[in-house]
Protein backbone atom coordinates (compact mmCIF):
# COMPACT_ATOMS: atom_id res chain seq x y z
CA UNK A 1 0.00 0.00 0.00
CA UNK A 2 2.74 2.47 0.99
CA UNK A 3 6.52 2.48 1.34
CA UNK A 4 8.96 5.05 2.67
CA UNK A 5 12.62 6.07 2.47
CA UNK A 6 15.00 7.50 5.07
CA UNK A 7 16.59 9.87 2.57
CA UNK A 8 14.43 12.95 2.88
CA UNK A 9 11.93 11.05 5.06
CA UNK A 10 10.17 10.40 1.76
CA UNK A 11 6.91 8.77 0.76
CA UNK A 12 8.03 6.38 -1.98
CA UNK A 13 4.89 4.51 -3.01
CA UNK A 14 1.17 4.97 -2.40
CA UNK A 15 -1.34 2.73 -4.17
CA UNK A 16 -5.08 2.26 -4.39
CA UNK A 17 -6.45 -1.00 -2.94
CA UNK A 18 -6.47 -2.54 -6.43
CA UNK A 19 -2.84 -1.59 -7.06
CA UNK A 20 -2.87 1.67 -9.04
CA UNK A 21 0.35 3.53 -8.21
CA UNK A 22 -0.42 7.17 -7.45
CA UNK A 23 2.94 8.54 -6.35
CA UNK A 24 5.81 9.67 -8.57
CA UNK A 25 8.75 7.62 -7.34
CA UNK A 26 12.32 6.48 -7.81
CA UNK A 27 13.35 2.82 -8.01
CA UNK A 28 16.85 3.69 -6.77
CA UNK A 29 16.39 5.17 -3.30
CA UNK A 30 19.74 6.97 -3.54
CA UNK A 31 18.05 9.32 -6.00
CA UNK A 32 15.86 10.84 -3.30
CA UNK A 33 18.90 12.87 -2.28
CA UNK A 34 19.91 13.77 -5.84
CA UNK A 35 20.20 17.46 -6.72
CA UNK A 36 17.87 16.86 -9.68
CA UNK A 37 15.21 14.96 -7.68
CA UNK A 38 12.81 17.94 -7.66
CA UNK A 39 11.83 17.02 -4.06
CA UNK A 40 9.97 13.90 -5.23
CA UNK A 41 8.18 12.36 -2.24
CA UNK A 42 10.35 14.22 0.25
CA UNK A 43 9.83 16.03 3.52
CA UNK A 44 10.94 19.63 3.06
CA UNK A 45 12.14 22.16 5.63
CA UNK A 46 13.29 23.87 7.75
CA UNK A 47 10.85 26.20 6.00
CA UNK A 48 8.78 24.88 3.10
CA UNK A 49 7.84 27.01 0.09
CA UNK A 50 9.53 30.30 -0.74
CA UNK A 51 11.25 32.84 1.48
CA UNK A 52 11.51 36.14 -0.35
CA UNK A 53 14.62 38.20 0.27
CA UNK A 54 16.64 35.07 1.14
CA UNK A 55 16.79 35.90 4.84
CA UNK A 56 14.78 35.55 8.03
CA UNK A 57 14.67 37.91 10.98
CA UNK A 58 14.46 36.16 14.35
CA UNK A 59 14.63 38.08 17.64
CA UNK A 60 15.75 41.15 15.76
CA UNK A 61 18.65 39.46 13.97
CA UNK A 62 18.82 38.84 10.23
CA UNK A 63 19.97 35.39 9.13
CA UNK A 64 21.02 35.17 5.45
CA UNK A 65 19.83 32.10 3.54
CA UNK A 66 20.93 30.46 0.26
CA UNK A 67 19.59 32.07 -2.92
CA UNK A 68 17.97 29.43 -5.13
CA UNK A 69 15.63 31.43 -7.37
CA UNK A 70 15.75 35.00 -8.58
CA UNK A 71 15.22 37.56 -7.24
CA UNK A 72 16.75 36.47 -3.91
CA UNK A 73 14.44 33.56 -3.08
CA UNK A 74 15.16 30.59 -0.81
CA UNK A 75 13.15 27.49 -1.74
CA UNK A 76 12.17 24.58 0.52
CA UNK A 77 14.84 25.13 3.16
CA UNK A 78 17.86 25.47 0.89
CA UNK A 79 19.82 23.23 -1.50
CA UNK A 80 20.76 20.83 1.34
CA UNK A 81 17.52 21.11 3.29
CA UNK A 82 15.64 18.28 4.97
CA UNK A 83 14.74 16.71 1.61
CA UNK A 84 18.40 15.88 0.89
CA UNK A 85 19.58 14.43 4.20
CA UNK A 86 19.49 11.02 5.87
CA UNK A 87 16.94 10.69 8.66
CA UNK A 88 17.15 8.02 11.38
CA UNK A 89 14.43 5.38 10.98
CA UNK A 90 12.45 3.53 13.65
CA UNK A 91 8.97 2.07 14.12
CA UNK A 92 6.13 2.47 16.60
CA UNK A 93 3.07 0.36 17.42
CA UNK A 94 -0.16 2.02 18.53
CA UNK A 95 -3.81 0.95 18.38
CA UNK A 96 -2.93 -2.05 16.25
CA UNK A 97 -1.16 0.06 13.62
CA UNK A 98 2.53 0.20 12.78
CA UNK A 99 4.09 3.59 12.07
CA UNK A 100 7.41 4.35 10.39
CA UNK A 101 9.11 7.22 12.19
CA UNK A 102 11.96 9.31 10.79
CA UNK A 103 14.01 11.63 13.02
CA UNK A 104 16.55 14.31 12.21
CA UNK A 105 18.48 16.91 14.19
CA UNK A 106 19.00 20.15 12.29
CA UNK A 107 21.95 22.02 13.78
CA UNK A 108 22.15 25.74 14.50
CA UNK A 109 22.69 27.64 11.22
CA UNK A 110 21.82 24.59 9.12
CA UNK A 111 21.24 26.22 5.70
CA UNK A 112 21.45 29.53 7.58
CA UNK A 113 18.48 28.96 9.90
CA UNK A 114 18.98 29.75 13.59
CA UNK A 115 18.54 27.19 16.35
CA UNK A 116 19.15 23.49 16.85
CA UNK A 117 15.91 21.65 16.05
CA UNK A 118 14.77 18.06 16.55
CA UNK A 119 12.34 17.01 13.80
CA UNK A 120 10.14 13.92 13.39
CA UNK A 121 8.07 12.61 10.49
CA UNK A 122 5.67 9.79 11.40
CA UNK A 123 3.93 7.81 8.64
CA UNK A 124 1.02 5.55 9.56
CA UNK A 125 -0.53 3.47 6.74
CA UNK A 126 -3.79 1.58 7.23
CA UNK A 127 -6.92 0.37 5.43
CA UNK A 128 -10.51 1.32 6.23
CA UNK A 129 -13.90 0.48 4.74
CA UNK A 130 -16.43 3.30 4.42
CA UNK A 131 -19.90 2.70 2.98
CA UNK A 132 -18.70 -0.58 1.54
CA UNK A 133 -15.67 1.01 -0.17
CA UNK A 134 -12.17 -0.10 0.81
CA UNK A 135 -9.71 2.77 1.17
CA UNK A 136 -5.96 2.91 1.62
CA UNK A 137 -4.88 5.69 3.97
CA UNK A 138 -1.54 7.19 4.97
CA UNK A 139 -1.35 9.69 7.82
CA UNK A 140 1.77 11.81 8.18
CA UNK A 141 2.49 13.78 11.33
CA UNK A 142 5.32 16.29 11.60
CA UNK A 143 6.74 17.46 14.91
CA UNK A 144 9.56 19.91 15.69
CA UNK A 145 11.10 21.20 18.91
CA UNK A 146 14.05 23.44 19.72
CA UNK A 147 16.74 21.42 21.46
CA UNK A 148 17.47 22.18 25.10
CA UNK A 149 21.06 23.01 24.15
CA UNK A 150 20.10 25.21 21.20
CA UNK A 151 22.28 28.36 21.30
CA UNK A 152 19.23 30.50 20.49
CA UNK A 153 15.73 30.38 21.96
CA UNK A 154 13.67 30.95 18.81
CA UNK A 155 13.58 29.85 15.18
CA UNK A 156 11.13 29.43 12.30
CA UNK A 157 9.64 26.14 11.05
CA UNK A 158 7.21 25.12 8.31
CA UNK A 159 7.25 21.51 7.15
CA UNK A 160 5.48 19.69 4.34
CA UNK A 161 5.64 16.64 2.12
CA UNK A 162 6.39 17.17 -1.57
CA UNK A 163 4.84 14.09 -3.17
CA UNK A 164 3.59 14.37 -6.75
CA UNK A 165 0.55 12.24 -7.52
CA UNK A 166 -1.43 11.21 -10.59
CA UNK A 167 -4.63 9.13 -10.66
CA UNK A 168 -4.43 8.26 -14.39
CA UNK A 169 -2.33 5.12 -13.95
CA UNK A 170 0.76 6.66 -15.55
CA UNK A 171 3.03 9.63 -14.99
CA UNK A 172 2.96 11.04 -18.50
CA UNK A 173 0.18 13.60 -18.16
CA UNK A 174 -2.50 14.97 -15.83
CA UNK A 175 -4.81 15.65 -18.80
CA UNK A 176 -8.32 14.37 -18.13
CA UNK A 177 -7.91 14.39 -14.36
CA UNK A 178 -11.04 15.61 -12.59
CA UNK A 179 -10.54 17.76 -9.52
CA UNK A 180 -12.21 19.55 -6.66
CA UNK A 181 -10.32 22.10 -4.56
CA UNK A 182 -11.88 23.34 -1.33
CA UNK A 183 -11.16 26.98 -2.20
CA UNK A 184 -9.98 29.10 -5.11
CA UNK A 185 -8.51 31.82 -2.86
CA UNK A 186 -4.73 32.12 -3.08
CA UNK A 187 -2.07 34.30 -1.48
CA UNK A 188 -1.40 37.20 -3.84
CA UNK A 189 2.26 37.76 -4.72
CA UNK A 190 3.72 41.09 -5.76
CA UNK A 191 4.84 41.53 -9.35
CA UNK A 192 8.24 42.85 -8.26
CA UNK A 193 9.27 39.60 -6.56
CA UNK A 194 9.11 40.97 -3.03
CA UNK A 195 6.62 38.35 -1.82
CA UNK A 196 3.02 38.25 -0.56
CA UNK A 197 1.02 41.47 -0.72
CA UNK A 198 -1.19 40.39 2.18
CA UNK A 199 -4.21 40.10 -0.08
CA UNK A 200 -6.11 37.02 -1.19
CA UNK A 201 -7.19 36.70 -4.83
CA UNK A 202 -9.11 34.11 -6.84
CA UNK A 203 -7.08 31.63 -8.88
CA UNK A 204 -8.06 31.71 -12.54
CA UNK A 205 -9.25 28.33 -13.80
CA UNK A 206 -10.13 26.97 -10.36
CA UNK A 207 -13.84 27.35 -9.53
CA UNK A 208 -14.97 28.36 -6.02
CA UNK A 209 -16.54 26.24 -3.30
CA UNK A 210 -15.13 22.90 -4.35
CA UNK A 211 -16.82 22.78 -7.74
CA UNK A 212 -15.53 20.16 -10.17
CA UNK A 213 -13.15 21.04 -13.01
CA UNK A 214 -10.88 19.15 -15.40
CA UNK A 215 -7.19 19.47 -16.20
CA UNK A 216 -6.28 19.84 -19.88
CA UNK A 217 -2.89 19.70 -21.61
CA UNK A 218 -2.12 23.25 -20.47
CA UNK A 219 -4.77 24.51 -18.05
CA UNK A 220 -5.10 25.37 -15.33
CA UNK A 221 -1.39 25.92 -14.68
CA UNK A 222 -0.97 26.20 -10.92
CA UNK A 223 1.93 27.04 -8.64
CA UNK A 224 0.05 28.89 -5.94
CA UNK A 225 -0.60 28.87 -2.20
CA UNK A 226 -4.29 28.24 -1.47
CA UNK A 227 -5.79 29.36 1.83
CA UNK A 228 -7.81 26.75 3.75
CA UNK A 229 -8.57 28.87 6.82
CA UNK A 230 -8.38 32.57 7.79
CA UNK A 231 -4.72 33.41 8.27
CA UNK A 232 -5.43 36.21 10.73
CA UNK A 233 -7.10 33.72 13.08
CA UNK A 234 -4.03 31.96 14.45
CA UNK A 235 -4.98 28.80 16.32
CA UNK A 236 -1.98 26.83 17.54
CA UNK A 237 1.57 26.14 16.45
CA UNK A 238 0.68 22.46 16.79
CA UNK A 239 -2.37 21.95 14.57
CA UNK A 240 -2.68 18.19 15.16
CA UNK A 241 -5.53 18.67 17.62
CA UNK A 242 -7.73 20.08 14.87
CA UNK A 243 -9.95 18.14 12.49
CA UNK A 244 -8.63 17.13 9.11
CA UNK A 245 -9.99 19.36 6.37
CA UNK A 246 -10.44 17.99 2.86
CA UNK A 247 -8.23 20.11 0.60
CA UNK A 248 -8.38 18.39 -2.79
CA UNK A 249 -10.06 15.44 -4.47
CA UNK A 250 -8.59 14.08 -7.73
CA UNK A 251 -9.89 11.20 -9.83
CA UNK A 252 -9.54 9.88 -13.37
CA UNK A 253 -12.22 8.25 -15.56
CA UNK A 254 -9.79 5.77 -17.13
CA UNK A 255 -8.71 4.12 -13.88
CA UNK A 256 -11.65 5.10 -11.63
CA UNK A 257 -8.91 5.85 -9.09
CA UNK A 258 -9.59 8.53 -6.48
CA UNK A 259 -7.22 10.50 -4.26
CA UNK A 260 -8.06 12.88 -1.45
CA UNK A 261 -5.59 15.04 0.46
CA UNK A 262 -6.65 16.27 3.89
CA UNK A 263 -4.76 18.28 6.49
CA UNK A 264 -4.87 20.36 9.66
CA UNK A 265 -2.72 23.05 8.03
CA UNK A 266 -3.89 26.60 7.16
CA UNK A 267 -2.60 26.69 3.56
CA UNK A 268 -1.58 24.32 0.79
CA UNK A 269 0.54 24.86 -2.29
CA UNK A 270 -0.66 23.19 -5.49
CA UNK A 271 1.93 22.70 -8.24
CA UNK A 272 0.97 21.20 -11.59
CA UNK A 273 4.60 20.49 -12.57
CA UNK A 274 4.65 22.94 -15.47
CA UNK A 275 8.42 23.34 -15.02
CA UNK A 276 9.26 19.74 -14.12
CA UNK A 277 12.52 18.44 -15.55
CA UNK A 278 13.79 15.34 -13.77
CA UNK A 279 16.19 13.45 -16.07
CA UNK A 280 16.69 9.69 -16.13
CA UNK A 281 18.79 9.32 -12.99
CA UNK A 282 21.05 6.32 -12.20
CA UNK A 283 19.07 3.10 -11.86
CA UNK A 284 15.87 4.61 -13.28
CA UNK A 285 14.01 3.69 -16.46
CA UNK A 286 12.45 7.12 -16.97
CA UNK A 287 12.48 10.78 -16.06
CA UNK A 288 9.59 13.11 -15.28
CA UNK A 289 8.51 16.13 -17.31
CA UNK A 290 5.94 18.90 -17.48
CA UNK A 291 2.43 18.18 -16.16
CA UNK A 292 3.30 14.62 -15.21
CA UNK A 293 1.61 14.85 -11.79
CA UNK A 294 0.32 17.27 -9.16
CA UNK A 295 1.91 18.22 -5.85
CA UNK A 296 -0.28 19.27 -2.92
CA UNK A 297 1.82 20.71 -0.08
CA UNK A 298 -0.04 21.60 3.15
CA UNK A 299 2.03 23.92 5.35
CA UNK A 300 2.21 27.44 6.77
CA UNK A 301 1.72 30.68 4.81
CA UNK A 302 4.32 31.65 2.22
CA UNK A 303 6.96 33.98 3.69
CA UNK A 304 5.15 33.97 7.05
CA UNK A 305 8.32 34.59 9.05
CA UNK A 306 8.69 38.07 7.58
CA UNK A 307 5.02 39.01 7.64
CA UNK A 308 4.07 40.12 11.14
CA UNK A 309 0.40 39.14 10.94
CA UNK A 310 1.33 35.59 9.86
CA UNK A 311 4.54 35.06 11.83
CA UNK A 312 2.92 33.20 14.75
CA UNK A 313 2.26 30.29 12.38
CA UNK A 314 6.01 29.59 12.05
CA UNK A 315 7.81 30.96 15.12
CA UNK A 316 9.05 28.12 17.32
CA UNK A 317 10.38 28.93 20.79
CA UNK A 318 12.02 26.73 23.40
CA UNK A 319 9.40 24.69 25.22
CA UNK A 320 6.92 24.92 22.35
CA UNK A 321 5.97 22.15 19.92
CA UNK A 322 5.37 22.56 16.20
CA UNK A 323 3.02 19.93 14.81
CA UNK A 324 0.97 19.21 11.69
CA UNK A 325 -0.85 16.37 9.96
CA UNK A 326 -1.35 15.40 6.31
CA UNK A 327 -3.62 12.53 5.21
CA UNK A 328 -3.84 10.80 1.83
CA UNK A 329 -6.83 8.58 1.02
CA UNK A 330 -7.15 6.41 -2.10
CA UNK A 331 -9.80 4.11 -3.53
CA UNK A 332 -11.35 3.00 -6.81
CA UNK A 333 -14.97 3.00 -7.92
Amino acid sequence: MATFCSTGAALVSFKTPNGVELNVRFDNKDNYGHERSSYIGASVGRVANRIFGAKVKVNGQDYPLPVMEQPDITLHGGPKGYSKVQWAESSEESNGRTSTVFSYTSEHLDMGFPGKVHVKAKYTPYTVTENGVEKNVVELEYEARLADDSPVDETVVSLTNHSYMNTSGSFDSITGTRAKVCTNKIIDLSTDGSGPTGKLVEKEGVPPNGQEFEFTDTTPAIDDCFVAQPLDQFSKLDTRGQENKELVHFWHPNTKAHLKVLSTEPVFQIYTTDRMNVPVLPGESRGYGNRCAIAVEPARPTNAADKEEWSQWVRLRKGDVYGSRIVWESWTE
